[in-house]
């Protein structure tokens, strides 16, 4: 069994949300970057959530030039606690070095104000990123892999110290009902599954979750 879903972003927007909540019932979205920056999509996306019951997943894509406390405050401000939380770590932008700088450290900030276990993070660092510029690090351990291959055959192999990648972006032109061509994931189990994975309450209480996040 497996489980489908887009990311999505200003780029990438829903334009009919009943074809889209008939093909997927969660779908992630970019919501901030850095200490500052809000996806121009975010409050659409989560609205149509909460609309058509889709479960929201907002990932934070990190500066490594930027306090990781304050990034994960902001983070915070945008989405609210009761959103299924990722962290996009593909970026050298503004580092000093080309090392994943302080990426363990936004989720460690992330549990702690929130409380919520690291294992309900997932963390987005593609295999390529990784060798080029994780330098061998493991401060991510913990989270939850969500890796990228566009190519066949996918390889599920895990790395970066993780047991196992959870969830793969397997194409970035991908037919995305609703949408368009875009990034689409793969999640080898049930929909309950990977609910429980990132947190998410189950059957009767996930739209009271959705709506908690936009209170």
């Amino acid at each position: 069994m497996t489980v489908r879903f887009p990311d999505l972003n200003t780029w990438h927007r829903v334009n009919d949300w009943p074809a889209f909540r008939r093909a997927y019932p969660i779908a992630a979205c970019r919501a901030t970057m850095g200490t500052g920056e809000v996806d121009g999509y975010w409050f659409d996306f989560v609205a149509g959530c909460r609309n058509y019951d889709v479960l929201p997943i907002g990932y934070h894509r990190l500066r490594p030039d930027m306090d990781p406390v304050r990034q994960v405050a902001h983070y915070l401000r945008i989405v609210g606690p009761s959103i299924a939380f990722a962290l996009d770590v593909e970026t050298t932008q503004g580092a000093p070095d080309p090392d994943m700088v302080d990426a363990g450290h936004f989720v460690d900030e992330l549990a702690r104000v929130t409380g919520r276990d690291r294992s309900h993070v997932l963390s987005y660092l593609p295999r390529w990123w990784y060798d080029a510029h994780g330098g061998g690090r493991r401060d991510l351990q913990g989270t939850r892999l969500w890796a990228s291959r566009y190519k066949t055959p996918i390889d599920w192999q895990p790395y970066a110290g993780f047991p196992a990648i959870e969830i793969m972006q397997f194409s970035d032109e991908w037919p995305i009902t609703g949408v368009g061509l875009g990034d689409m994931n793969e999640y080898r189990g049930s929909l309950d599954e990977l609910k429980v994975l990132l947190g998410f309450k189950l059957d009767t209480a996930d739209k009271q979750w959705i709506e908690g996040a936009l209170a």
